[in-house]
Protein backbone atom coordinates (compact mmCIF):
# COMPACT_ATOMS: atom_id res chain seq x y z
CA UNK A 1 0.00 0.00 0.00
CA UNK A 2 2.79 2.37 1.04
CA UNK A 3 4.71 1.46 -2.08
CA UNK A 4 1.73 2.21 -4.31
CA UNK A 5 1.19 5.58 -2.58
CA UNK A 6 4.81 6.47 -3.14
CA UNK A 7 4.52 5.66 -6.81
CA UNK A 8 1.38 7.76 -7.14
CA UNK A 9 3.07 10.68 -5.35
CA UNK A 10 6.15 10.42 -7.54
CA UNK A 11 4.02 10.40 -10.67
CA UNK A 12 2.09 13.40 -9.43
CA UNK A 13 5.27 15.34 -8.74
CA UNK A 14 6.64 14.39 -12.15
CA UNK A 15 3.46 15.67 -13.79
CA UNK A 16 3.70 18.92 -11.85
CA UNK A 17 7.35 19.34 -12.84
CA UNK A 18 6.54 18.55 -16.47
CA UNK A 19 3.66 21.01 -16.37
CA UNK A 20 5.97 23.61 -14.85
CA UNK A 21 8.55 23.05 -17.59
CA UNK A 22 5.87 23.38 -20.22
CA UNK A 23 4.66 26.57 -18.58
CA UNK A 24 8.14 28.12 -18.57
CA UNK A 25 8.76 26.99 -22.15
CA UNK A 26 5.45 28.54 -23.21
CA UNK A 27 6.30 31.78 -21.40
CA UNK A 28 9.69 31.96 -23.11
CA UNK A 29 8.08 31.36 -26.49
CA UNK A 30 5.49 34.09 -25.91
CA UNK A 31 8.20 36.40 -24.61
CA UNK A 32 10.37 36.00 -27.71
CA UNK A 33 7.23 36.69 -29.78
CA UNK A 34 7.00 40.10 -28.07
CA UNK A 35 4.71 39.62 -25.04
CA UNK A 36 6.24 41.72 -22.27
CA UNK A 37 4.23 40.20 -19.42
CA UNK A 38 5.38 36.73 -20.48
CA UNK A 39 9.00 37.93 -20.34
CA UNK A 40 8.47 39.29 -16.84
CA UNK A 41 6.80 36.06 -15.71
CA UNK A 42 9.59 33.92 -17.17
CA UNK A 43 12.13 36.15 -15.41
CA UNK A 44 10.28 35.64 -12.12
CA UNK A 45 10.51 31.87 -12.72
CA UNK A 46 14.30 32.03 -13.01
CA UNK A 47 14.99 32.59 -16.73
CA UNK A 48 17.83 35.16 -16.81
CA UNK A 49 18.57 35.25 -20.51
CA UNK A 50 16.68 34.91 -23.79
CA UNK A 51 12.94 34.67 -23.27
CA UNK A 52 13.17 35.99 -19.70
CA UNK A 53 14.87 38.81 -17.80
CA UNK A 54 17.04 39.86 -20.75
CA UNK A 55 14.11 40.18 -23.14
CA UNK A 56 12.06 41.98 -20.47
CA UNK A 57 14.89 44.48 -20.11
CA UNK A 58 15.11 44.98 -23.85
CA UNK A 59 11.40 45.61 -24.24
CA UNK A 60 11.32 48.13 -21.41
CA UNK A 61 14.41 49.81 -22.88
CA UNK A 62 12.69 50.22 -26.23
CA UNK A 63 9.62 51.65 -24.53
CA UNK A 64 11.77 54.06 -22.53
CA UNK A 65 13.58 55.45 -25.59
CA UNK A 66 15.58 58.40 -24.18
CA UNK A 67 13.34 59.00 -21.17
CA UNK A 68 16.04 58.21 -18.63
CA UNK A 69 13.91 59.42 -15.73
CA UNK A 70 10.87 57.32 -16.65
CA UNK A 71 9.54 54.08 -15.22
CA UNK A 72 10.39 51.99 -18.28
CA UNK A 73 14.05 52.98 -18.14
CA UNK A 74 14.20 52.09 -14.45
CA UNK A 75 12.46 48.77 -15.09
CA UNK A 76 14.81 47.99 -17.98
CA UNK A 77 17.81 48.61 -15.72
CA UNK A 78 16.31 46.33 -13.06
CA UNK A 79 15.66 43.47 -15.47
CA UNK A 80 19.13 43.71 -17.02
CA UNK A 81 20.63 43.67 -13.52
CA UNK A 82 18.60 40.53 -12.70
CA UNK A 83 19.74 38.97 -15.97
CA UNK A 84 23.35 39.71 -15.04
CA UNK A 85 22.94 38.43 -11.50
CA UNK A 86 21.50 35.25 -13.01
CA UNK A 87 24.74 34.68 -14.92
CA UNK A 88 23.73 35.91 -18.41
CA UNK A 89 26.70 37.70 -20.04
CA UNK A 90 24.78 40.02 -22.34
CA UNK A 91 22.58 40.98 -19.41
CA UNK A 92 25.71 42.26 -17.65
CA UNK A 93 26.75 44.12 -20.80
CA UNK A 94 23.39 45.85 -21.11
CA UNK A 95 23.26 46.53 -17.37
CA UNK A 96 26.54 48.41 -17.71
CA UNK A 97 25.32 50.32 -20.74
CA UNK A 98 22.17 51.39 -18.89
CA UNK A 99 24.30 52.87 -16.09
CA UNK A 100 26.15 55.11 -18.52
CA UNK A 101 23.25 55.97 -20.85
CA UNK A 102 21.86 58.98 -18.89
CA UNK A 103 25.31 60.59 -18.99
CA UNK A 104 25.78 60.55 -22.75
CA UNK A 105 26.72 64.15 -23.67
CA UNK A 106 24.08 66.24 -25.40
CA UNK A 107 25.81 68.85 -27.62
CA UNK A 108 22.63 70.96 -27.59
CA UNK A 109 22.24 71.07 -23.79
CA UNK A 110 23.50 74.01 -21.73
CA UNK A 111 24.63 71.74 -18.90
CA UNK A 112 25.71 68.11 -18.71
CA UNK A 113 25.11 65.48 -16.02
CA UNK A 114 28.25 63.99 -14.51
CA UNK A 115 28.48 60.25 -13.88
CA UNK A 116 29.46 59.54 -10.25
CA UNK A 117 32.45 57.55 -9.01
CA UNK A 118 30.12 54.83 -7.71
CA UNK A 119 28.40 54.54 -11.10
CA UNK A 120 31.76 54.41 -12.89
CA UNK A 121 32.83 51.50 -10.65
CA UNK A 122 29.51 49.66 -10.99
CA UNK A 123 29.53 49.99 -14.78
CA UNK A 124 33.10 48.70 -14.91
CA UNK A 125 32.09 45.75 -12.70
CA UNK A 126 29.19 44.86 -15.01
CA UNK A 127 31.38 44.94 -18.12
CA UNK A 128 34.04 42.88 -16.34
CA UNK A 129 31.46 40.24 -15.42
CA UNK A 130 30.15 40.10 -19.00
CA UNK A 131 33.67 39.85 -20.44
CA UNK A 132 34.65 37.05 -18.06
CA UNK A 133 31.52 35.17 -19.15
CA UNK A 134 32.50 35.28 -22.79
CA UNK A 135 30.93 38.46 -24.24
CA UNK A 136 33.57 39.87 -26.56
CA UNK A 137 31.50 43.02 -27.02
CA UNK A 138 31.71 43.52 -23.27
CA UNK A 139 35.49 43.00 -23.38
CA UNK A 140 35.69 45.84 -25.92
CA UNK A 141 33.54 48.06 -23.69
CA UNK A 142 35.63 47.12 -20.66
CA UNK A 143 38.72 48.29 -22.52
CA UNK A 144 36.90 51.52 -23.40
CA UNK A 145 36.06 52.35 -19.77
CA UNK A 146 39.60 51.50 -18.61
CA UNK A 147 41.67 53.26 -21.29
CA UNK A 148 43.36 56.35 -19.90
CA UNK A 149 42.80 54.95 -16.40
CA UNK A 150 44.25 51.44 -15.97
CA UNK A 151 46.45 50.65 -18.96
CA UNK A 152 47.31 47.00 -18.19
CA UNK A 153 43.69 46.02 -17.55
CA UNK A 154 42.58 47.92 -20.65
CA UNK A 155 45.12 46.03 -22.77
CA UNK A 156 43.97 42.67 -21.44
CA UNK A 157 40.33 43.50 -22.17
CA UNK A 158 41.10 44.68 -25.70
CA UNK A 159 43.27 41.61 -26.33
CA UNK A 160 40.32 39.35 -25.51
CA UNK A 161 38.00 41.41 -27.69
CA UNK A 162 40.46 41.21 -30.59
CA UNK A 163 40.16 37.43 -30.49
CA UNK A 164 37.04 37.75 -32.64
CA UNK A 165 38.72 40.04 -35.17
CA UNK A 166 39.53 38.76 -38.65
CA UNK A 167 43.04 40.16 -38.09
CA UNK A 168 43.59 39.59 -34.33
CA UNK A 169 47.32 40.41 -34.30
CA UNK A 170 46.83 43.75 -36.05
CA UNK A 171 43.86 44.48 -33.81
CA UNK A 172 45.86 43.83 -30.64
CA UNK A 173 48.76 45.93 -31.90
CA UNK A 174 46.50 48.88 -32.75
CA UNK A 175 44.57 48.73 -29.47
CA UNK A 176 47.80 48.37 -27.50
CA UNK A 177 49.23 51.48 -29.17
CA UNK A 178 46.07 53.43 -28.34
CA UNK A 179 46.27 52.38 -24.70
CA UNK A 180 49.95 53.39 -24.50
CA UNK A 181 49.20 56.76 -26.09
CA UNK A 182 46.32 57.36 -23.70
CA UNK A 183 48.57 56.50 -20.76
CA UNK A 184 51.16 59.02 -21.97
CA UNK A 185 48.48 61.71 -22.14
CA UNK A 186 47.08 60.71 -18.75
CA UNK A 187 50.52 61.06 -17.19
CA UNK A 188 51.03 64.45 -18.83
CA UNK A 189 47.59 65.60 -17.73
CA UNK A 190 48.27 64.66 -14.11
CA UNK A 191 51.48 66.73 -14.35
CA UNK A 192 49.48 69.81 -15.42
CA UNK A 193 50.16 69.59 -19.17
CA UNK A 194 46.87 71.04 -20.32
CA UNK A 195 47.23 69.99 -23.97
CA UNK A 196 47.59 66.37 -22.85
CA UNK A 197 44.32 66.72 -20.93
CA UNK A 198 42.73 67.99 -24.14
CA UNK A 199 44.10 65.10 -26.19
CA UNK A 200 42.99 62.53 -23.64
CA UNK A 201 39.55 64.12 -23.45
CA UNK A 202 39.18 63.98 -27.24
CA UNK A 203 40.11 60.29 -27.24
CA UNK A 204 37.74 59.47 -24.35
CA UNK A 205 34.91 61.26 -26.12
CA UNK A 206 35.19 58.69 -28.91
CA UNK A 207 35.11 55.62 -26.62
CA UNK A 208 33.65 56.65 -23.24
CA UNK A 209 31.86 60.04 -23.41
CA UNK A 210 30.69 60.12 -19.74
CA UNK A 211 34.30 60.05 -18.53
CA UNK A 212 35.26 62.63 -21.16
CA UNK A 213 32.72 65.08 -19.73
CA UNK A 214 34.22 64.65 -16.26
CA UNK A 215 37.68 65.30 -17.70
CA UNK A 216 36.49 68.42 -19.54
CA UNK A 217 35.34 69.94 -16.25
CA UNK A 218 38.71 69.12 -14.66
CA UNK A 219 40.51 70.61 -17.67
CA UNK A 220 38.63 73.87 -17.18
CA UNK A 221 39.72 73.99 -13.55
CA UNK A 222 43.35 73.20 -14.49
CA UNK A 223 43.45 75.93 -17.12
CA UNK A 224 41.69 78.44 -14.86
CA UNK A 225 39.69 79.89 -17.73
CA UNK A 226 36.13 79.40 -16.44
CA UNK A 227 35.45 83.15 -16.35
CA UNK A 228 36.86 83.68 -19.86
CA UNK A 229 34.90 80.72 -21.22
CA UNK A 230 31.59 81.89 -19.71
CA UNK A 231 31.60 79.36 -16.86
CA UNK A 232 32.50 75.70 -16.45
CA UNK A 233 29.28 74.53 -18.14
CA UNK A 234 30.04 76.66 -21.19
CA UNK A 235 33.63 75.40 -21.30
CA UNK A 236 32.38 71.79 -21.18
CA UNK A 237 29.82 72.57 -23.90
CA UNK A 238 32.56 73.97 -26.16
CA UNK A 239 34.86 71.04 -25.44
CA UNK A 240 32.12 68.58 -26.35
CA UNK A 241 31.66 70.33 -29.66
CA UNK A 242 35.42 70.42 -30.30
CA UNK A 243 35.83 66.73 -29.39
CA UNK A 244 32.84 65.77 -31.51
CA UNK A 245 34.35 67.44 -34.56
CA UNK A 246 37.96 66.66 -33.70
CA UNK A 247 40.08 65.89 -36.74
CA UNK A 248 43.77 66.05 -37.32
CA UNK A 249 44.55 69.42 -38.87
CA UNK A 250 46.73 69.11 -41.93
CA UNK A 251 49.70 71.35 -41.17
CA UNK A 252 52.38 72.36 -43.67
CA UNK A 253 55.53 70.31 -43.11
CA UNK A 254 58.72 72.15 -42.23
CA UNK A 255 61.95 70.73 -43.63
CA UNK A 256 65.48 72.14 -43.87
CA UNK A 257 65.37 71.93 -47.67
CA UNK A 258 61.97 73.60 -48.05
CA UNK A 259 61.81 76.72 -50.19
CA UNK A 260 61.14 80.05 -48.51
CA UNK A 261 57.49 80.79 -47.70
CA UNK A 262 55.59 82.81 -50.28
CA UNK A 263 54.44 85.22 -47.56
CA UNK A 264 55.94 86.98 -44.55
CA UNK A 265 54.35 89.16 -41.89
CA UNK A 266 54.92 91.91 -39.36
CA UNK A 267 53.34 91.92 -35.88
CA UNK A 268 51.36 95.14 -35.40
CA UNK A 269 49.84 96.69 -32.27
CA UNK A 270 50.41 93.85 -29.77
CA UNK A 271 48.55 94.21 -26.47
CA UNK A 272 48.17 92.00 -23.42
CA UNK A 273 45.43 91.99 -20.81
CA UNK A 274 46.89 90.11 -17.85
CA UNK A 275 50.25 89.07 -16.37
CA UNK A 276 52.00 88.02 -19.59
CA UNK A 277 54.94 89.93 -21.05
CA UNK A 278 54.48 91.28 -24.58
CA UNK A 279 58.09 90.32 -25.26
CA UNK A 280 57.19 86.64 -24.68
CA UNK A 281 54.42 86.91 -27.25
CA UNK A 282 56.62 88.65 -29.82
CA UNK A 283 59.39 86.12 -29.30
CA UNK A 284 57.00 83.21 -29.98
CA UNK A 285 55.92 84.77 -33.27
CA UNK A 286 59.54 85.33 -34.24
CA UNK A 287 60.65 81.78 -33.39
CA UNK A 288 57.70 80.21 -35.24
CA UNK A 289 57.56 82.79 -38.03
CA UNK A 290 58.24 80.43 -40.95
CA UNK A 291 55.62 77.93 -39.71
CA UNK A 292 52.99 80.65 -39.50
CA UNK A 293 54.01 82.04 -42.89
CA UNK A 294 53.42 78.63 -44.48
CA UNK A 295 49.93 78.65 -42.98
CA UNK A 296 49.34 82.01 -44.67
CA UNK A 297 50.61 80.48 -47.94
CA UNK A 298 47.63 78.10 -47.92
CA UNK A 299 45.29 80.97 -48.76
CA UNK A 300 47.40 82.44 -51.56
CA UNK A 301 45.93 85.64 -52.98
CA UNK A 302 42.72 85.11 -50.98
CA UNK A 303 44.50 85.84 -47.70
CA UNK A 304 43.56 89.34 -46.43
CA UNK A 305 46.44 91.83 -46.04
CA UNK A 306 45.83 91.97 -42.29
CA UNK A 307 44.89 89.15 -39.90
CA UNK A 308 43.64 89.75 -36.38
CA UNK A 309 44.60 87.30 -33.64
CA UNK A 310 43.42 86.75 -30.07
CA UNK A 311 45.33 84.35 -27.81
CA UNK A 312 44.12 83.17 -24.41
CA UNK A 313 46.94 81.89 -22.21
CA UNK A 314 45.80 79.78 -19.26
CA UNK A 315 47.24 79.20 -15.78
CA UNK A 316 49.57 76.46 -17.07
CA UNK A 317 51.12 78.80 -19.65
CA UNK A 318 49.44 76.91 -22.49
CA UNK A 319 47.68 78.77 -25.29
CA UNK A 320 44.16 77.62 -24.55
CA UNK A 321 42.55 79.32 -27.52
CA UNK A 322 43.64 81.19 -30.65
CA UNK A 323 41.04 83.00 -32.73
CA UNK A 324 41.67 84.41 -36.19
CA UNK A 325 39.74 87.27 -37.80
CA UNK A 326 38.20 88.58 -40.02
CA UNK A 327 35.65 86.11 -41.39
CA UNK A 328 37.19 86.59 -44.84
CA UNK A 329 40.28 84.60 -43.80
CA UNK A 330 40.25 81.29 -45.76
CA UNK A 331 39.17 78.43 -43.49
CA UNK A 332 42.34 76.38 -44.04
CA UNK A 333 44.50 79.38 -43.16
CA UNK A 334 42.51 80.04 -39.97
CA UNK A 335 42.64 76.37 -38.90
CA UNK A 336 46.38 76.12 -39.57
CA UNK A 337 47.21 79.35 -37.71
CA UNK A 338 45.02 78.39 -34.75
CA UNK A 339 46.61 74.95 -34.50
CA UNK A 340 50.16 76.34 -34.70
CA UNK A 341 49.53 79.13 -32.18
CA UNK A 342 47.68 76.86 -29.74
CA UNK A 343 50.89 74.83 -29.54
CA UNK A 344 52.69 77.88 -28.08
CA UNK A 345 53.75 77.51 -24.45
CA UNK A 346 54.61 80.48 -22.25
CA UNK A 347 55.69 80.88 -18.66
CA UNK A 348 52.71 80.18 -16.39
CA UNK A 349 51.02 83.51 -15.53
CA UNK A 350 49.45 84.17 -12.13
CA UNK A 351 46.07 84.51 -13.83
CA UNK A 352 44.79 83.87 -17.38
CA UNK A 353 45.93 86.45 -19.93
CA UNK A 354 44.57 87.60 -23.28
CA UNK A 355 46.94 88.81 -26.00
CA UNK A 356 45.69 90.56 -29.14
CA UNK A 357 47.68 91.57 -32.20
CA UNK A 358 47.56 92.01 -35.95
CA UNK A 359 49.64 90.30 -38.62
CA UNK A 360 50.34 92.56 -41.59
CA UNK A 361 50.86 90.15 -44.50
CA UNK A 362 53.37 90.63 -47.33
CA UNK A 363 53.69 88.63 -50.54
CA UNK A 364 57.37 87.75 -51.00
CA UNK A 365 59.04 88.24 -54.38
CA UNK A 366 59.86 84.99 -56.11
Amino acid sequence: MASRASVVLACALALVALSGCRTVAALKQRCVAGELTACESACAKGVPGEGGCFHAGNQHRELAALDFAGTDFRRASEFFARSCDGGYADGCLMSGEMIGAPYTPDPLADTQKNISDAEVKNREKRFDSACSRGSMGACKRLGDVLIGKSSERAKKAYERACGESSVPDQCRSARGSEVDQAETWRTGCTHRLADDCTRLGDLLYQVDPPRAVRLFASECDLRGVAALAGGVAHFVHDRIEAARLATTTSLPVESPSASAPAHSFDVVSPAVDGPLAITEVLRAFTVHGSELARCIDLGGAKTPPELGLELVVDLTGDTFRARVSPDAVPADVARCLSARIEAFQFGAPTSPAIATLTLRVHANAR
